[in-house]
């Protein structure tokens, strides 16, 4: 219900917006144009249900996104995919907000329809490492993590994502061994 009460929320406001730019360029007069009925306080506008298209669902994710509501932003992302399936810079946007709203599995199947431009993008190494750990290939995984960039946030949390491979490859030392330890 949440989503439809953001989609009615957001085609309302591009509704008011339509309407207002079609009052501005009609060719009757201002004085003879009936302004649009406006619901008060407690009524819910209707509007009628229409087939979103790429720009839609687009524009929705990017709102949803602006208001933290990552759970929908990736909903509307995956709209926007399906018009758009092959478009590398929307695959890459869609992984990206899957992995922030936790839905790895959504962002492992998309990073398989990035070219190989993106092999060296920190996210795109780590999300290949995740699906590598998954299916408990960790030799693979940390082949993922060798190759990924050491700059930015990636650069901080590399170091981590070793220790855990580590861990699960049974293969424990010192220097994980600090990583855990507490103080």
């Amino acid at each position: 219900m949440q989503g439809l009460s953001f989609r009615i929320r957001l085609l309302s406001s591009v509704a008011a917006a339509v309407l207002a730019s079609s009052s501005a360029l009609a060719d009757e007069p201002k004085a003879v144009q009936k302004a649009p009925d406006v619901p008060t306080s407690g009524e819910t506008l209707k509007v009628p249900s229409i087939k979103p298209g790429f720009a839609g669902s687009f524009l929705s994710s990017r709102f949803a996104r602006k208001h933290q509501d990552l759970r929908e932003a990736s909903r509307y992302i995956n709209e926007a995919l399906e018009h758009d399936p092959t478009n590398q810079e929307l695959i890459h946007e869609g992984i990206r907000l899957h992995v922030l709203a936790g839905n790895m599995d959504d962002a492992i199947v998309l990073s398989h329809d990035l070219s190989k431009e993106y092999d060296k993008d920190a996210l795109i190494a780590m999300v290949h490492m995740l699906e590598k750990v998954d299916r408990k290939e960790y030799e693979a995984a940390k082949n993922a993590i060798t190759q990924a960039p050491d700059s930015g946030l990636f650069g901080i949390i590399k170091p981590v994502m070793d220790a855990w491979l580590q861990i699960a490859m049974g293969k424990v030392t010192g220097d994980v061994e600090l990583l855990s330890a507490p103080g």
